[in-house]
């Protein structure tokens, strides 16, 4: 399986529970935000090492990070990507061969349309994420911000649904360990047969081929297809 801690993060789980109860009604759209800092672009060493050759690596920061909230989407929602296209750009101008800039627009197989854009764009380490979910019933957002002058996270959905709470709920589900702890511990617990894997081969075959859809709809300025 390909590591993909957001499987286990305990707000996108609350999140596909939201989803799930059909809190959200019908869902219509999707967007999706994912921004690093640029310091290891500016590096030496890191330009002249495999991560920042296309041929070696895949791609940039869509196949290295990009790719967490892609199958976070598709975890979340139930949903799978059917069609994609997208601009995968080095809009910075350092000296690699690969992205540090990607938009997508996405069609799923519900007919759910949806938006990604991710980049190398920040300084000092900072990183800005953010999921935005909008249904025929309500409507989730969660979002977490990370810079010079401190942390912060949110969790804020909202539903019509007639076993919802009334009005804007704001949550904060957390873990005592990071999400890559605990995906190793769930992975473990896969293999003992305690439960199930957090995710399948096939399931990390998928978002490859969102990935790489995506790479190839940037290449060729078509709509491409994501092959089930």
């Amino acid at each position: 399986m390909l590591s993909l801690p957001s499987r286990v993060n305990p707000r996108c789980l609350r999140a596909r529970q939201i989803i799930q109860q059909g809190l959200l009604g019908k869902l219509y759209a999707i967007n999706v935000l994912q921004v690093k800092d640029q310091a290891r672009l500016t590096r030496s060493d890191y330009q002249k090492s495999w991560y920042c050759d296309k041929d070696k690596s895949g791609g940039g920061h869509l196949i290295w990070l990009g790719i967490h909230q892609m199958d976070q989407i598709s975890f979340i929602t139930g949903d799978s990507v059917q069609k994609v296209t997208a601009f995968c750009r080095n809009v910075g101008g350092q000296p690699t061969k690969i992205e540090d800039a990607e938009a997508l627009s996405l069609q799923f197989k519900s007919g759910m349309v949806g938006t990604f854009h991710g980049g190398y764009y920040l300084q000092g380490g900072a990183m800005q994420s953010g999921v935005t979910i909008w249904g025929s019933q309500g409507w989730l957002r969660m979002s977490a911000h990370r810079g010079p002058e401190g942390s912060t996270t949110s969790f804020q959905w909202y539903s019509t649904h007639a076993d919802a709470p009334e009005g804007i709920q704001a949550e904060n589900p957390t873990s005592r360990v990071d999400g890559y702890q605990s995906f190793v511990q769930a992975a473990v617990d896969g293999v003992r047969g305690v439960r199930r894997a957090p995710l399948t081969g096939e399931d990390s075959l998928q978002v490859l081929k969102v990935i790489f859809a995506a790479y190839r709809a940037s290449e060729t300025g078509t709509v491409q297809e994501v092959r089930q």
